[in-house]
């Protein structure tokens, strides 16, 4: 076990990212797919009592109901990814899950804080508003994070492959520090000013539900258009060490102490976890 840990920290080290194989229990992701059902239940009964739409297609296949609700309602999606409204217990032992917190340990030490920096991403057949540009992590953070280790772990809600969107990275990118960027209008995000592809090798991560990848805050990565007839779903968690501070840290939900070995302290449970997100729901909206 020990050295596979050691080639799992020097393959990430060398990579800028870790692809673990069958990582998550499928009972641990049923939980959050149950809770992202709800939002789209609850998000097409809004719709419907707007006036939006008829039908709510109540059985088709998750992954298909929100494309199919999305086409009917205009075809455009408000936001491209959700984090409150997938606030739930089962959320809270996705974060907390040992499988995932022994990888994250390797990479930033025992002491963990799960942040509240959480995407769920449904990505839709043919969106170009979901079709991710070439970035790193730090511009949309803070560029004062450049030089402190924010963990994304990267989760596919059903398999994923070239066609519908998965996941690429550039590998060894991580090494390049944080690079000039600039505002894309067109797709509301960050453009890198140099194309990261003229001196890296892409790499397509191709993955099944249950599979993480791990990565951090200075690799480059992107997906493609959706181009199958279903949904894509993944949902990506971000993790470091409970005292790094930075700009942008309020504009994000509270996280949550994950894990410690230092004694006097107490991993959170979910109830502290969710009074401390009610309390930042209700100060945002004062």
């Amino acid at each position: 076990m020990k050295q596979a840990a050691n080639d799992d920290e020097l393959r990430f080290e060398e990579d800028g990212y870790l692809l673990k194989r069958r990582l998550v229990e499928p009972q641990i992701l049923a939980g959050v797919i149950r809770r992202i059902e709800d939002v789209v239940d609850r998000k097409a009964h809004e719709l419907k009592n707007a006036g939006q739409i008829t039908d709510l297609h109540a059985s088709a296949p998750f992954e298909q109901r929100w494309a199919l609700i999305v086409r009917d309602s205009g075809g455009k999606q408000e936001l491209r990814s959700w984090d409150e409204d997938v606030v739930s217990p089962e959320l809270f032992k996705l974060l907390s899950e040992p499988s995932i917190l022994d990888v994250v340990q390797l990479f930033v030490g025992p002491e963990v804080l799960a942040t509240g920096m959480i995407a769920v991403r449904p990505k839709i057949p043919l969106d170009k508003r979901t079709t991710i540009l070439w970035h790193q992590d730090s511009h949309y953070v803070g560029e004062d994070t450049a030089m402190s280790p924010i963990i994304t772990v990267w989760l596919p809600l059903c398999d994923t492959n070239i066609d519908n969107g998965c996941l690429q990275m550039i590998r060894g990118s991580h090494k390049w520090g944080l690079e000039p960027c600039e505002w894309d209008d067109e797709h509301s995000a960050h453009r890198p000013v140099r194309d990261p592809t003229d001196r890296g090798v892409i790499v397509d991560c191709e993955m099944q539900a249950g599979d993480a990848l791990f990565f951090n805050n200075l690799t480059y990565h992107r997906s493609g258009m959706n181009q199958s007839d279903h949904i894509r779903w993944s949902i990506d968690l971000r993790y470091h060490t409970p005292d790094l501070e930075y700009e942008n840290r309020d504009l994000f939900m509270p996280g949550f102490l994950a894990h410690t070995t230092t004694g006097g302290r107490d991993i959170d449970t979910w109830e502290s976890w969710q009074r401390r997100i009610d309390a930042h729901a209700a100060k945002k909206h004062t």
